[in-house]
């Protein structure tokens, strides 16, 4: 795991979210447009203030790898998985702050429209759904699975996943903690 950046202490996510780790995750996670997303925060630009008190900085990748984890623990779904895994794959600095300039206040999901090029023109990516037999269409909305994203206030996995790890890094609770409240 230190290939994503991810500090040693925080491996135990990978283990709340899904007691397994599948390989073709692995291989899906070499893709120079997931690798990108080491260096965008998870936090929309805030860890670059003083609101707030990080524990430590998540970034759009250990987001996008526990949303995907999460799935894959209630579904072994590997199409749902990927969705999952390429949720947040257009996203820039300051995340969805960018939604706002391109006059998205109320969704904040214009970088989404992204999603399908960033794949397209991702050769490992493109390689590897040709691999697998799974078409673009099936991995590029993850609106579609309803256990990735559902409107508000209704429980997703991705919001199931910064809820939980924004308890770890920014209101101080500990992994058995969190563990609690995601097998509840």
């Amino acid at each position: 795991f230190m290939k994503y950046n991810l500090p040693k202490e925080y491996y135990e996510l990978f283990w709340i979210f899904s007691h397994d780790f599948p390989d073709f995750l692995h291989e899906f996670l070499e893709a120079k447009s997931l690798q990108r997303l080491v260096h965008i925060g998870q936090n929309c630009g805030t860890e670059y203030t003083k609101f707030f008190d990080y524990k430590f900085e998540a970034n759009r990748l250990w987001h996008s790898i526990w949303v995907a984890l999460i799935i894959w623990n209630f579904t072994h779904d590997m199409k749902q998985t990927l969705s999952g895994l390429f949720h947040d794959i257009s996203n820039s600095i300051f995340s969805h702050a960018w939604d706002y300039l391109l006059w998205d206040v109320q969704t904040q999901e214009a970088a989404e429209f992204y999603i399908t090029d960033i794949l397209q023109n991702d050769e490992k990516i493109m390689e590897l759904l040709e691999k697998y037999h799974i078409l673009i269409e099936e991995v590029n909305d993850y609106t579609k699975y309803p256990i990735a994203d559902n409107h508000g206030p209704q429980l997703s996995s991705d919001r199931l996943e910064y809820t939980l790890d924004a308890g770890i890094y920014l209101w101080y609770k500990t992994f058995q903690e969190v563990k609690k409240m995601y097998d509840d």
